[in-house]
């Protein structure tokens, strides 16, 4: 009887314990399937974007399900600018936005020269959406490092979600114009041959570094594909990627994209080819996640 006896409660045990992961799961399910109702992903125009209910107005609802650029990270790039005739320069930035940055050739700085470039990804969309309320992306700041204490950020914005990642570079005096490049950007489904389109239009006002001069906006077509799957050598280790090839065509002329983009870091080298035969490489040399 007392075999008998431990042997029920045994299995009551053991039902109560299944039981309580039926009821975890459900729970679970309810509350992804809750999350599903007020978030959805939306194609707007050519790129994917969130898009939420009404009654949905938490402050990190567009970054809050990001699996790169979580709120919190801070990224680290070196660069590089590399003129028509091969020469490669490093930036001195200019606090006053109406007078132009300068170039130091490389092995030559001062107390200005933009060293390296960092994204913080925010938990909030201000100071955007303060001035733009219907603003629908994750906030980042680029902070141009120089060796003075106080650097010279900008705000700009990027996508995150399961069909696409969509990055918007700095613009800042010489990086204005990659305002003219395609912006680094892939789409599912990644693979090797996987290709697709986004356009944007770049107003006049914005070209201050800019030789090419226009009126009204520039209308540019980008044109993409996953080109190759590789592994790439970085400061941060050796990291599997995929390399997306794109072109921009506008009436200025041609400009080309070569990024590397990995699931964990996102992109981790990009490579630009300005429409003067110019370019600039980016490379990740660190990534601090949220603390």
């Amino acid at each position: 009887m007392a075999c008998l006896f431990l042997y029920t409660l045994e299995r009551k045990s053991v039902c109560m314990r299944i039981l309580t992961f039926i009821v975890f799961i459900f729970l679970l399910l309810s509350l992804k399937s809750q999350d599903l109702e007020k978030q959805r992903v939306w194609l707007d125009g050519e790129l994917y974007i969130e898009l939420f209910d009404s009654t949905e107005r938490h402050p990190n609802r567009y970054t809050a399900n990001n699996h790169i650029y979580k709120a919190g990270t801070s990224i680290k790039f070196d660069y590089t600018y590399i003129d028509s005739k091969g020469k490669a320069f490093k930036f001195e930035r200019s606090d006053d936005n109406s007078k132009p940055w300068k170039l130091h050739e490389m092995g030559t700085s001062s107390a200005s020269t933009v060293r390296h470039i960092r994204m913080d990804v925010h938990y909030a969309q201000d100071p955007i959406q303060s001035k733009n309320p219907s603003y629908n992306k994750t906030t980042t700041s680029y902070a141009y490092e120089t060796s003075m204490p106080k650097n010279q950020i900008s705000y700009r914005g990027l996508i995150e979600n399961d069909l696409n990642v969509w990055l918007q570079p700095p613009t800042d005096g010489y990086f204005n114009t990659l305002q003219l490049n395609p912006f680094p950007l892939i789409q599912a489904p990644y693979k090797k041959g996987n290709r697709w389109k986004w356009s944007n239009s770049v107003n006049a006002l914005t070209g201050l570094q800019i030789q090419e001069k226009w009126e009204g906006n520039l209308e540019i077509s980008h044109e993409y594909s996953i080109a190759d799957e590789r592994y790439l050598q970085t400061k941060i280790g050796r990291l599997p990627c995929y390399i997306v090839e794109a072109n921009g065509k506008s009436k200025l002329g041609g400009t080309k994209l070569k990024s590397y983009f990995n699931l964990d870091y996102g992109f981790v080298k990009l490579e630009y080819l300005n429409n003067d035969g110019s370019k600039f490489i980016f490379e990740l040399i660190e990534f601090i996640p949220p603390q």
